[in-house]
């Protein structure tokens, strides 16, 4: 098997060219090269002929292929069914908002958190994705901006290359699996993804999402202070919360909370909590209230998902009368809250269908 150069930070790439015969500077070049998107090895044209033969022959400039697509005729949401090498699937959806385009990534093959209304964990988890896995949804996703994909919905371009073409401006670490449950390979992927030397994306660009592991939590607040976590707390209470959140069991919104504080304080960042609203189980006024009272007064962010349906799970999205007096609800009590746009609501868009779809069906 060829070795996955995306795997490696740069520090490891730079040991891979030494152990070769090569300067370390070529390290430098490749990592650029491949953090920027260059499909193919006949691209570096700053590496001699006989230098990309070598790594064509021992080397993947890819891990993942795209096995299917949809894209959305309402917003054109496009969503994207990655298989790895050894024939897992995992998932990314790209987005068009009035400022460009945002990814959302995943970080495992399945998940083992449980969530009951989620379609992700419903096989398990098969494996961790290594850096190279969780970089090339991005990656792979930004070949097709650059060659002009979309741009239905964008008024105002924040983000290009330095040849003015589009460029992906935000990361979400929300698809499939649980960022923090595959901390160290997270981590790998969002340094090369930051490092200057290769696509120096933001690091207030760069969104991770957990359901409340809390010795990540803590270790992502000391090592990348700069992004922005966010907490999947989708309930009022713990009695709720661990119904629909079997690992919630582990640690309890008084305790999440009070992270979350700390967190505020710790990197002068705004905590954000996201809030997915089922019919019948977490949407309604009483729990409207009694999240208000758990959150008013401490500047955090509650950031409300109408539920995306998923078939055979028995959770419904509350109609949007009904998320609109649970948004006001928490307005008027003074919580700074928003309302998702609801994206790619014809291709199943909700984290995990369009896998689920392929091992229960098979396929291509």
């Amino acid at each position: 098997m060829k070795t996955a150069l995306k795997d490696m930070t740069l520090e490891e790439l730079t040991e891979f060219f030494v152990s070769i015969g090569e300067k370390p500077y070529r390290a430098r070049q490749v990592f650029r090269w491949l953090m920027n998107g260059a499909a193919s090895w006949d691209e570096m044209t700053d590496l001699s002929l006989d230098l990309r033969k070598r790594l064509d022959a021992a080397a993947a400039i890819d891990c993942l292929r795209i096995a299917d697509m949809a894209v959305s005729g309402i917003d054109g949401t496009r969503k994207y069914l990655f298989e790895t090498a050894d024939g897992l699937y995992i998932e990314a959806v790209l987005m068009e908002y009035y400022y460009g385009y945002s990814v959302c990534i995943s970080s495992q093959a399945g998940c083992r958190m449980g969530c009951r209304f989620c379609a992700s964990g419903r096989h398990g988890l098969a494996r961790n994705l290594t850096p190279g896995e969780i970089a090339d949804q991005y990656i792979i996703c930004e070949r097709d901006v650059r060659a002009g994909f979309g741009k239905t919905h964008i008024t105002h371009l924040k983000h290009r290359d330095d040849e003015g073409r589009p460029r992906i401006g935000h990361i979400v670490v929300m698809g499939v699996g649980e960022p923090f449950d595959n901390y160290d390979n997270v981590m790998a992927f969002l340094k090369n993804v930051t490092d200057p030397q290769g696509r120096n994306l933001g690091r207030r660009q760069i969104t991770v999402s957990t359901c409340g592991l809390m010795e990540g939590m803590r270790r992502f607040m000391d090592d990348l202070p700069q992004a922005n976590l966010s907490l999947s707390l989708h309930a009022p209470n713990d009695e709720v919360r661990r119904r629909i959140m079997p690992a919630a069991s582990a640690c309890g919104i008084d305790e999440l909370i009070g992270f979350a504080r700390e967190y505020s304080r710790t990197t002068g960042r705004r905590f954000s909590f996201e809030y997915a609203l089922f019919s019948g189980v977490n949407d309604s006024g009483a729990c409207a209230d009694e999240l208000a009272g758990r959150l008013a007064g401490q500047g955090f962010h509650v950031n409300l998902i109408p539920a995306n349906p998923v078939p055979g799970l028995g959770f419904e999205a509350p109609p949007p009368a009904r998320v609109a007096a649970f948004a006001e609800r928490l307005i008027v009590r003074g919580i700074r809250t928003t309302t998702r746009r609801e994206l790619g609501s014809d291709i199943a868009a909700a984290c995990g269908q369009l896998r689920s779809e392929r091992i229960l069906g098979g396929g291509p």
